[in-house]
């Protein structure tokens, strides 16, 4: 199986297609692990065995602090909680289906309802968030 992380997020979405999830489910996981893949090129992050325990936890981190280029509002709660909740289906069936540790599967933060996540104090970001 492909270890670029393109190549992995097309291949979990190829499943999902032959897992016989709608179009539209299907589309959004795909633009939503796009911000993942997009964020991960920006730390030079190219392949699946560079995550590391904090990746996922650093990149809740950037999804709390990031603003919308339209109004510069900090993004939804709503996109956030998507956005983690693709990104830890992508890491389990990646568990599954390849190498990749589910150790570090099970390091994505669970988001509360205020769109927050306790990250651990070895993410570059849990100083960062406002209370």
């Amino acid at each position: 199986m492909a270890s670029t992380l393109p190549a992995l997020v097309q291949s979990y979405v190829e499943y999902l297609q032959r897992s016989g999830h709608k179009r539209r489910i299907v589309n959004i996981t795909r633009q939503q692990l796009d911000y993942f893949v997009t964020w991960c090129q920006t730390q030079s992050i190219t392949a699946n065995d560079q995550i590391s325990d904090t990746t996922a936890a650093d990149y809740v981190g950037h999804l709390q602090n990031e603003v919308d280029l339209i109004n510069g509002a900090a993004i939804g709660i709503r996109i956030v909680r998507e956005r983690v909740t693709k990104l830890r289906r992508l890491f389990e069936w990646l568990a599954r289906e390849t190498n990749f540790s589910s150790d570090i599967a099970a390091t994505v933060p669970p988001i509360d309802k205020r769109g927050k996540a306790n990250l651990p104090s070895n993410s570059r970001y849990d100083q960062k968030l406002p209370a």
